[in-house]
C-alpha cells in the first residue's frame, strides 16, 4: 500500500512540470584564442611592417554577454578565462554573444558586444587599447557551436614629446 501511495504521490508533482525543467537546455560552445598586441612609437611614426607579433594573452579572463540588440544593455552570461596559451571555450546557451572585460561588469553600454575602447591623450603621451572579433560582430550561437575566432587586444602608445 505504501508503494502505491508513493507513486501516486510522484505522479501528481510531475504532472504539472513545464517541459522546460525536465529537459535542460541546449548548450553550445564558442572556441577560439586571445591575443595581445602592443606597440610604442617615440615620436616617428613606424610603418605598417614594423606592426607587433600577435602574442597569446594568456589567463586572462572575460566575459561572455548575451547581445541582444543596439538598444539593449547585454547580460552577463558566463565568465571564463584563456590559458597559457590563450585558448579558450565557453560553454553558453543559443543566442548571440559577445565579450567584455571584468572592469565593464557593471557599466554596460547599449548594444554593446565588445571591450570599450580606452583612449588617452595629453601633451606629452597617447595612448590606444582597442579590441577587434574575428566574427567582426557578435557570436551567432543560434544553431551550432563557433570554434576557431580570434579575439585580440591592441594598445597603441605615442610619444609626443620624443624625438
Amino acid at each position: 500500500m505504501s508503494t502505491f501511495l508513493l507513486l501516486l504521490l510522484f505522479a501528481a508533482n510531475t504532472v504539472n512540470t513545464p517541459a522546460a525543467d525536465l529537459c535542460p537546455e541546449k548548450m553550445f560552445h564558442i572556441s577560439g584564442t586571445l591575443y595581445s598586441t602592443s606597440v610604442y612609437q617615440g615620436g616617428m611614426y613606424r610603418g605598417d611592417e614594423d606592426m607587433p607579433p600577435q602574442i597569446p594573452l594568456a589567463n586572462f579572463t572575460l566575459l561572455a554577454v548575451r547581445w541582444i540588440d543596439e538598444k539593449t544593455i547585454p547580460e552577463v552570461a558566463a565568465t571564463f578565462t584563456s590559458d597559457a596559451n590563450g585558448n579558450f571555450k565557453v560553454a553558453l546557451p543559443a543566442g548571440k554573444y559577445g565579450f567584455v572585460t571584468q572592469a565593464e561588469k557593471e557599466k554596460l553600454a547599449r548594444g554593446q558586444w565588445l571591450p570599450q575602447t580606452i583612449t588617452t591623450d595629453n601633451l606629452a603621451e597617447s595612448y590606444h587599447c582597442w579590441w577587434e572579433l574575428s566574427t567582426n560582430a557578435p557570436v551567432d550561437l543560434t544553431n551550432d557551436s563557433v570554434n576557431g575566432i580570434t579575439l585580440i587586444r591592441h594598445e597603441s602608445t605615442v610619444c609626443g614629446l620624443c624625438p
